[in-house]
Order: C-alpha cells, then sequence, then structure tokens
C-alpha cells in the first residue's frame, strides 16, 4: 500500500506508543495506595503514597505523596507537586511546593518548615522549631479545583501541554476548539490568508514568527508594554493556531483524497484533534508545541501584512493569490535523453519519503568518507552542505538521488546553478531548526515543496526509466 503522507505514519506510530510514566521512587520506601474515604471532605479516589521506614536518609520526590510515621525520623525532605503527612521527626530541611503538608500530633520539625502554593494543617500539639514559611491559599480545594497541580504532576513534569487523565483536560481542549470555530467563523478572509502563507511561504512564516516572539520578550523589560504586547501575544497565539489546524486538515483530506474534509470547518476540526493527541505524548508534546508556535504567530504577521499592503494599493483588494499543483514541465534536452523535438515533459513532483530514502544514501556515503578521514563529528556539517551544493550545481543531484532517480530543477524547469543551491542548502538549516517540519513540509504539501523548495525556487522531480538524470 502506497502511504499518501507521512502525517499518517507519525500519527499512528505516536499513538500506539503513548507511554505511563511512573514517578521516581527513593530506596527503603513501601508504596502503597491509600483509601481516605474516611477522610472528611475528601473524594473517594485512593491516593498514592510513599511511606518511608525509619533512617536518617534524605527524601527527594517530584510528583509522589509521602507519609513519615510516628516515630520515624527523616533529614532532609523535599517535595514537589505532593503532599506530606507527618507524624515523625524531620531534623533538616522540608520544602513541599505545589503541595500541602499535614502534621500529626506528634509531628517534629527540627529545622523551620517551607510551603509554597500548598496549604499547611498542623495539629496543636506539633512541634516546629525555626522558621515557618507558607506561601499558599491556607485552604483544602474541592477535588476539581486541583487542576493547577494536577498539570504540574502530569503534564509539565512529563513535558506534554495536556495531560489526558483528567476530565478538565478534555473540557479545556473543547473550549479551545469552540474558539478557534468562531474565530474562523467571524474572520474566514484573515484565516484563508494565513493558510495560503503556510502554503506559499511556511520558512518566512516560522522566521517572522521566531523574531516576533524574540522580539517580545526583548520588550518586556518595558513594564508600560506589557499589556500590549500580552495582547497582541494572545491574539496571534489564537489565530495561528486556527491557521495551522486547518491547514493541517485540509492537507490531510488533500492527500487522501477526500474532499469533505477539505472543507474549512471539517478541516479545523481534523487538525486541531491531531494536534492535541500530539500534545497528550511526554516529551514530544511540549517539542511539537514549542516548535509550531512561531510557525503560527508568523503566519498571522505575513498574512496582516500582506492584506494590508493589497489594500492599500490604489484602495483596492489584491488579487488572491492562486496556487498551482500541476507537476513541472521540462523538456527533452533537459531532461537529458529524449530528443527536443519530442517537446516538453510532465514530471512528477516527489514528495517525502523518496527523499528521505535519497538522504539516506547520502548520509551513509559521507559517514563512509569521515571515518576514513578520521574527521571528527562537527565536521559532519560543513562536509554535508559543502557536498549537497557541489552536486546540486553540477549534476543537479546528489548520488542517493540518482539511485532514485530524482533531480532538482526550478520553478520555471531550468536547471539548478550554484547561486540556488547555495540558497537551498542555506534554508536548510531553516527547515531543520523546527524540528526538521520544513522536511515533512514536502509530504504533506500539495505542491512537494519543502521549506527550502519555497525559498529557493525548485522542485525535485521523478525522471521515467530510461531517462538519465545527467
Amino acid at each position: 500500500m502506497k502511504i499518501a503522507c507521512p502525517w499518517i505514519t507519525l500519527l499512528f506510530v505516536l499513538i500506539l506508543s503513548l507511554p505511563t510514566a511512573v514517578p521516581a521512587q527513593a530506596p527503603q520506601a513501601e508504596v502503597t495506595n491509600l483509601d481516605e474515604t474516611n477522610a472528611p471532605g475528601v473524594s473517594n479516589k485512593a491516593t498514592r503514597r510513599v511511606i518511608y521506614h525509619g533512617g536518617h536518609e534524605d527524601i527527594t520526590l517530584i510528583g509522589d505523596d509521602v507519609v513519615i510515621k510516628e516515630g520515624e525520623s527523616m533529614h532532609d525532605v523535599v517535595i514537589v507537586g505532593g503532599s506530606a503527612t507527618v507524624d515523625g521527626t524531620v531534623r533538616g530541611d522540608f520544602v513541599v511546593v505545589l503541595g500541602s503538608v499535614t502534621l500529626g500530633p506528634t509531628a517534629k520539625i527540627k529545622r523551620g518548615l517551607t510551603v509554597v502554593g500548598g496549604n499547611l494543617q498542623a495539629h496543636p500539639d506539633a512541634q516546629i522549631e525555626g522558621d515557618r514559611f507558607v506561601l499558599g491559599t491556607g485552604v483544602t480545594f474541592p477535588h476539581w479545583l486541583r487542576w493547577p497541580q494536577e498539570w504540574f504532576n502530569k503534564g509539565l513534569l512529563l513535558a506534554r501541554p495536556l495531560p489526558h487523565q483528567y476530565v478538565w483536560s478534555w473540557v479545556l481542549a473543547g473550549l479551545c476548539l469552540l474558539t478557534y470555530l468562531l474565530l474562523s467563523i467571524l474572520f474566514p478572509q484573515s484565516v484563508d490568508a494565513g493558510v495560503q502563507v503556510l502554503e506559499k511561504r511556511p520558512g518566512s512564516a516560522f522566521l517572522a514568527g521566531l523574531l516576533f516572539v524574540i522580539l517580545n520578550l526583548l520588550l518586556a523589560v518595558t513594564v508600560v508594554l506589557i499589556p500590549f504586547l500580552i495582547c497582541g501575544m494572545i491574539a496571534a497565539f489564537l489565530f495561528g493556531r486556527v491557521i495551522l489546524y486547518r491547514y493541517a486538515g485540509q492537507q490531510l483530506g488533500a492527500q487522501l483524497g477526500l474532499t469533505l474534509l477539505q472543507k474549512p470547518i471539517i478541516a479545523l476540526v481534523i487538525g486541531t484533534i491531531i494536534f492535541f493527541l500530539l500534545y497528550t505524548i511526554p516529551i514530544l508534546g511540549f517539542i511539537v508545541w514549542g516548535a509550531v508556535t512561531p510557525l503560527c504567530m508568523g503566519a498571522v504577521l505575513l498574512a496582516f501584512s500582506k492584506r494590508f499592503r493589497t489594500e492599500n494599493v490604489n484602495g483596492t483588494q489584491g488579487r488572491p493569490v492562486v496556487v498551482m499543483s500541476t507537476p513541472p514541465l521540462i523538456s527533452g534536452e533537459q531532461a537529458g535523453a529524449i530528443p527536443p523535438s519530442t517537446g516538453p515533459m510532465v514530471l512528477p513532483r516527489v514528495g517525502f519519503w523518496q527523499r528521505f530514502a535519497a538522504t539516506l544514501v547520502d548520509a551513509v556515503l559521507i559517514g563512509f568518507l569521515m571515518a576514513l578521514l578520521e574527521a571528527r563529528p562537527p565536521t559532519f556539517i560543513l562536509i554535508w552542505a559543502a557536498y549537497h551544493i557541489a552536486m546540486w550545481t553540477w549534476k543537479g543531484t546528489t548520488i542517493g538521488g540518482m539511485v532514485f532517480g530524482l533531480k532538482i530543477i526550478r520553478t520555471d524547469g531550468r536547471s539548478i546553478n550554484f547561486p540556488v543551491a547555495l540558497v537551498r542548502a542555506l534554508s536548510a538549516f531553516l527547515s531543520a531548526a523546527a524540528l526538521f517540519i520544513g522536511f515533512f513540509w514536502a509530504g504533506w504539501s500539495m505542491d512537494k515543496q519543502s521549506w527550502h523548495d519555497k525559498i529557493a525556487g525548485t522542485y525535485i522531480v521523478k525522471l521515467p526509466k530510461g531517462v538519465s538524470v545527467f
């Protein structure tokens, strides 16, 4: 079966590989589930706790609760995103962040207590020596209001924006989707302009968004501008998400050949679901979220700039950009094997997977060359760039491209030359900077262009059998 684009394969693999994270446990500990159904004001949900038995070791936990029983003595205790129940003795530093502390009548705290983002419940007979610092609410929230701690434990600590274990996560995701749909309905022309930017200039959009984020961080030192910066960032963030998610949904529908999925509203829903599923995956979720943020904001900026210019040219609205997705034309003489009298050839454009296969061949060759030269790994990038620039200028392809019959041509059908090869090679670093999204772009883009193809004005085409790449 032929795979239409890397979106389907990537999503399928990622969903099947969803891990279940288990918090780290310190030595000499008994892990148990304590049923707190008898505790007043607490839900019937069992709480996972780590119970320590005696000794003088330190405790450092992230996302776990700890119970120190009567007669037990611990040294330093540091808990982040968890709670502590103490009936024994803590002789060293005692710090709890984003959690609560409960001290029983026999609890003894020898060197002070610090609670940040939580609350303290101490029995009147509990002994607290040293300083007592509590920065929190001082009250116990019901379970449905504990989402900041839950997001910290299962979201931030696992590097994913959307922890799927909680109902409030999907309620928030649903509210975001409704916001995206409302913006898409109220501002259809603005969203259309942003989608066209992602179609034609994704690399420029990523670079513009990255500069925009950096500029806002630099201007944040000016307190007067902070309210305006926050409003601008929120607007660009929301509109950018609408643009990106709709574009992703439309590209998926186009690759599958389903016209229904390319409808603006349906495409937006499909694209939002795809990215929200990615956001639930530990580590990858934050990487994807961070990588697409500059792309979203850059698309908004370029779309706004384009509409502003076109609306002010003679006071009229400019013509919309028409995206051409037909294969490029190349003459028989340029193809190298068919006489010019046969006329131009229509060559199919190459997407992601054949490019990737050719790149693997080139990587093996460059790696073998570096082994012979005993070159250090940092020189790989220089050799890699020089190799591609030289081969593109000389033959319009690389050795890996020759194996698979691939050739780089310009959008007007002419062969690639040194300036174009240099621009394409340098632009490839931009494609790699955004989590290599620029390379994957050739797989789901209708015109089969990566970011560096769009910047350099090139395509990769597949030559028919019997036609020499030379």
